[in-house]
């Protein structure tokens, strides 16, 4: 893949184009492709991205690529830089501090009302979800217990069931996506599960304090491995 160094292969993105495209959305299946391989870390912080490149890998022309710059530019994605051209932004570590805060107030918040709710829909959701971590843990594959892991707390963004604390999660979980190491060790994934299943628990039990704090908590947890790894 491309990297900071500056070098010129970008054909790994192609994977990331989706199976099914319609006529005429050559700048969503571009966007996405790009955004996909941002997320993925496949073009990670400091990557020049190349137009003329990325147009021939992808089989687009230039300007549904320009264009997903653009779009990409809005969602802070990416970053152009005046006579250099544009390249993947990097995340700092005080970016990194924020986020993890951030998305311990917004979870909190959500699994709080999912609480209050008692909607035996939402407990199965989260113990489905929470069943397929433990697959994944059990057969030592951390690659699916992260994808995994995403999709439990995307579900937080649902069951808060408020469109603008939906909006915010996805913010907040698009720049988790970049940070979030996809090699956990063994250990690392049984404290998750413990920490999910303390959530799910007071969800089930109606109890909104609780369950708050229980998400503030795995937050805070997250976050401090997280800024370790970072800073080692």
């Amino acid at each position: 893949m491309s990297s900071a160094t500056g070098l010129d292969d970008f054909t790994g993105v192609a994977a990331y184009l989706p199976a099914q495209r319609r006529r005429g959305d050559a700048v969503e299946s571009t966007t996405f492709a790009i955004r996909e391989a941002i997320l993925e870390g496949d073009l990670p912080g400091g990557t020049w991205l190349r137009e003329e490149s990325i147009a021939g890998v992808l089989g687009m022309s230039r300007t549904p690529v320009r264009e997903a710059f653009n779009r990409l530019v809005e969602e802070g994605l990416v970053e152009r830089l005046p006579g250099s051209g544009v390249r993947v932004s990097a995340l700092t570590v005080d970016d990194v501090a924020v986020v993890y805060q951030v998305r311990g107030s917004l979870e909190s918040l959500a699994v709080g009302i999912a609480a209050r709710r008692g909607d035996p829909a939402v407990h199965q959701r989260l113990r489905s979800l929470h069943e397929t971590m433990v697959r994944a843990a059990e057969a030592d594959d951390a690659a699916e217990f992260h994808h995994a892991n995403m999709a439990f707390h995307a579900a937080f963004a649902e069951i808060g069931d408020n469109n603008y604390l939906r909006r915010l999660l996805g913010t907040v979980y698009t720049a988790v996506r970049r940070i979030g190491t996809r090699t956990f060790s063994a250990e690392r994934m049984r404290e998750i599960l413990a920490e999910h299943e303390l959530i799910i628990d007071a969800v089930i039990a109606g109890d909104p304090e609780a369950a708050s704090a229980a998400a503030q908590a795995h937050a805070e947890r997250a976050r401090s491995i997280t800024l370790a790894r970072l800073l080692a």
